[in-house]
């Protein structure tokens, strides 16, 4: 978020273009009626002086707004500089283009000059010390012309008009700043706010993602819990009504799970299932997915897959487990599963799917156990 110096030094960097652009403008509008009466050389070494010092502004704005925020104090000190230095060129004018008369061509000079002073509050006034450096350099040097030049009369209601001029300039930059000020502070408190809501949304939607993660999650291996995968498969069996793609799911069961908890303990239980969960997510696609239906029992569903596939994938799972030993502290156990298998027919449900998956399971553990076994409907 940006600071408060950091936004008002953006909004001036930006004014500043346009203010020494125009300023260009201002040297030719002062140089073009005193050609014919003052040195050539010198009005024109004048205006090259001024014009090198606009654009210098120019330069200096482009860097100030692309260096880093840390960078912004040292172009702000330039620019302070550039615009006393400015106003002291728009001073000396006076003496550059001096008549020794307090000709048309005098009172010219002063309008331009006091123009030179207003407008220029409009681009400087973001920080105010850039305009008193502007105007007030204009209007001492001024004042020093005034009384240096005897043929300059009423000397005294001249001084006192610059006086109050520059009074009522310092006090028409002191309100613009204010003014600029409050808007930049209101449009910081905004985005804060904005950035405070944004913040407060992003982490209301990633609390409620992990709450609805956790719910559909297993917290002891990490798959899609009975809420999960019951959700899951009913989504895919709305596609496969829609979209006539076959569908099936395995229902795996750890064979004499209850003697490994009950010889080695609970913790190597919980072991033997997150081992034989690793195991069986190897042998899936991308598409398919696990999911703990309660204590040892698994349900798989094997998305776009018939009979023929559903039987392959299941013995490729149920081999895959004596593969894989449980790495306990007296020694490694292997494990086997039983699995059974059911395909979807014309309107299944998932209640449907899963319990002939289930008959066939127990059809598996009824015949040996370490086998897979298909759902009757299809044998």
């Amino acid at each position: 978020m940006r600071t408060l110096t950091q936004a008002l030094s953006t909004e001036l960097f930006r004014r500043t273009r346009v203010s020494a652009t125009i300023g260009v403008l201002g040297v030719g509008i002062m140089l073009y009626p005193h050609l014919s009466t003052v040195s050539l050389a010198l009005s024109l070494t004048w205006t090259a002086i001024m014009v090198a010092l606009l654009g210098a502004r120019v330069r200096n704005s482009l860097a100030g707004l692309g260096d880093p925020e840390v960078e912004r104090p040292r172009s702000l000190m330039l620019e302070t500089c550039l615009c006393a230095v400015i106003g002291l060129g728009w001073g000396i004018s006076l003496f550059v283009f001096d008549s020794n008369a307090m000709d048309p061509l005098f009172y010219l000079r002063l309008l331009i000059l006091a123009a030179a002073m207003a407008f220029i509050v409009s681009s400087t006034a973001v920080f105010l010390r850039l305009s008193v450096a502007y105007t007030w350099t204009i209007g001492i040097t001024v004042a020093a012309f005034i009384l240096s030049h005897d043929y300059v009369r009423p000397q005294g209601p001249l001084l006192f008009s610059i006086v109050l001029y520059e009074v009522m300039v310092t006090a028409l930059a002191y309100s613009t700043n204010r003014t600029i000020r409050t808007a930049i502070s209101d449009q910081l408190a905004v985005a804060s706010l904005t950035e405070e809501l944004t913040h407060s949304l992003e982490t209301e939607r990633n609390l409620r993602a992990e709450l609805s993660r956790r719910a559909d999650t297993d917290e002891l291996t990490g798959i899609l819990n009975r809420r999960g995968i019951l959700a899951h498969l009913n989504g895919e069996l709305a596609g496969c009504r829609r979209f006539q793609w076959p569908i099936a799911v395995l229902m795996i069961d750890i064979d004499h799970f209850k003697d490994v908890n009950d010889t080695h303990g609970h913790a190597s239980g919980d072991l033997a299932i997150c081992t034989m969960v690793g195991a069986v997510r190897k042998q899936l696609r991308e598409t398919d997915v696990m999911g703990r239906i309660g204590g040892e029992e698994f349900l798989v569903v094997l998305a776009v897959t018939g009979k023929e596939g559903a039987l392959v994938a299941a013995e490729r799972i149920r081999e895959s487990i004596p593969k894989n030993p449980i790495a306990l502290e007296d020694g490694p156990i292997q494990i086997t599963v039983s699995i059974g298998v059911a395909v979807y027919v014309h309107n299944d449900d998932a209640d449907c799917l899963i319990a002939r998956a289930d008959q066939a399971l127990y059809a598996a553990k009824h015949n040996g156990r370490n086998r897979v076994e298909i759902e009757t409907q299809e044998n």
